[in-house]
């Protein structure tokens, strides 16, 4: 299910209880498939617990749908016990939690919970062809606001090399990011792509892979999804296959793309991001959890240029178009042109700052990098002194008043290099007397609070083993108890140039 539902008018003539809950559900969602099991997002073995921070579990708005069909686990009560389990590593390490702090755990398991929408691959025997048609439509039109779930594919062929397409029925396919790269820069049209996750079961998931929609009928003028090499050979098999009728207008499209420079100029653009990837893939495996293209992979050069080079050499088989393109100073060319683009968007000082309100009327400011679009939010509860933060770029809409339909989704590429650290010490600057609390905290943002914590313990909340060897609560300390605690100076970082909007949706 997407994290935040649609609200809908539903009937509440009677309270809200265990026994109608999926009916309201369904008046909620607008969807009933006998498939798919209602489930409680807040357990109901917690119920006496969540009724004491003004939550009534069984408000629909607080449900999920979970798919029961083959291949996804169908037990009702095996589900609930893996969910529960989850909740109860949560109270077992938050004490008394607030009602925001529930809600942000609740919507922080939503991603991991959600239901399958359909596992169609072209080499799964055991699964129908047929798309579910709601969804299918809106892929087909481009219409992602109208997705009855969130996509997500299954790949059963396991045990085969992972390619840049995986295979579903009609014009929707899974493609790398490595395919949808070269779209991009030769500016094809005819296609969408959406969110996708991507599993190769049991359960683990594929990064870098994106749903893409192909537009158009075969034969039409639109985008096509075969490489150039393939182009060709497609265009021999119609000449050898074409009957006398058709043999004259194939010849002419195979003379047309023989004539052409479009096979050496794809053949280029695909060379490139081959060797796009494997240099990020040989940095990574010298670097795990590092940027992509953070400065200092440029220190291990020409070393990873070479070893990237011959990785790509070798995916290439015997295509001699691709071979000549595919050398080490052409990676090394790419790998600094990236990380200087990487460093002209961390260079940037700006950041963009929005001050305004919680929904229950508290202080909250928005802060966001202007060049990267990384943002978050700081909310302050002035009556006990502590202030909470959220910092998932895709859920905050943008304040950038010259881009403000950024969508927060280019994250991933801008973390690790010292920007969320720079919007965090600017919060604290601008409220110099709040006490940061930690919260449920992604792996991506742990580090960066165990940093923070460091090199102000008082203010910042993180993991730490010297707090936790002297059972320090951070909550309840005071400064004196931090007096001998290490510090840690916060390398230094940009001068921010605060920008304050005015408006923001």
């Amino acid at each position: 299910m997407p994290d935040q539902m649609k609200m809908v008018p539903i009937w509440v003539g009677k309270p809200f209880t265990a026994a109608n809950f999926r009916e309201n559900l369904v008046t909620l969602t607008k969807q009933n498939d006998p498939d798919y099991q209602a489930h409680h997002q807040l357990p109901q073995m917690y119920r006496a617990t969540f009724e004491q921070a003004g939550l009534a579990i069984d408000d629909p708005r607080y449900g999920l749908w979970w798919c029961s069909k083959a291949g996804v686990p169908t037990n009702h009560s095996s589900q609930a016990a893996n969910y529960n389990a989850k909740w109860e590593q949560f109270f077992a390490t938050t004490a008394s939690p607030s009602q925001d702090e529930i809600l942000a755990y609740m919507k922080s398991l939503a991603p991991s919970r959600r239901g399958y929408a359909w596992v169609n691959v072209k080499s799964s025997p055991r699964l129908s062809s047929v798309d579910r048609s709601e969804m299918f439509r809106a892929l087909q039109w481009g219409r992602l606001d109208e997705l009855p779930v969130e996509p997500r594919f299954a790949r059963q062929n396991k045990g085969r090399k992972f390619g840049d397409l995986l295979w579903t029925t009609g014009p929707t396919k899974i493609a790398s990011a490595r395919f949808v790269s070269v779209l991009d820069e030769s500016r094809a049209t005819g296609y969408s792509t959406f969110p996708v996750e991507v599993e190769n079961p049991p359960g683990i998931v594929l990064p870098r892979y994106h749903g893409l929609v192909v537009f158009g009928r075969p034969g039409d003028d639109c985008f096509s999804i075969l490489p150039a090499e393939q182009h060709w050979k497609h265009a021999h098999r119609e000449v050898a296959a074409a009957g006398w009728w058709g043999r004259r207008r194939a010849r002419e499209r195979l003379r047309e793309l023989e004539e052409s420079d479009g096979l050496d100029a794809a053949a280029q653009r695909w060379a490139r991001e081959m060797l796009r990837t494997e240099i990020a893939n040989a940095w990574a495996r010298t670097s795990r959890h590092a940027n992509e293209w953070h400065p200092r992979l440029l220190e291990q050069l020409p070393g990873l240029a070479e070893e990237a080079a011959a990785e790509a050499v070798l995916q290439a088989g015997d295509d001699e178009q691709l071979h000549i393109h595919l050398t080490a100073a052409a990676a090394e060319q790419i790998a600094r042109e990236n990380v200087d683009r990487v460093k002209a968007v961390v260079n940037d000082p700006t950041i963009y700052l929005l001050r305004t309100t919680t929904p229950d009327g508290d202080p909250m400011t928005v802060l966001q990098h202007a060049a990267s679009g990384l943002r978050a939010r700081f909310a302050v509860d002035p009556v006990d002194g502590f202030g909470d933060v959220f910092s998932k770029s895709y859920d905050i809409p943008s304040i950038n008043p010259d881009n403000p339909r950024d969508d927060g989704n280019r994250w991933e590429l801008y973390a690790g290099l010292g920007l969320g650290r720079r919007l965090y010490l600017a919060a604290g600057e601008l409220h110099p007397h709040i006490r940061w609390r930690a919260g449920i905290q992604s792996p991506y943002a742990a580090p960066l609070r165990t940093r923070l914590h460091n090199a102000d313990p008082y203010h910042w909340a993180g993991h730490c083993a010297w707090c936790n060897e002297r059972r320090i609560i951070w909550r309840e300390a005071e400064p004196a108890e931090f007096s001998e605690h290490p510090i840690t100076p916060a390398p230094a970082a940009i001068e921010p140039r605060l920008v304050e909007v005015t408006t923001g949706e």
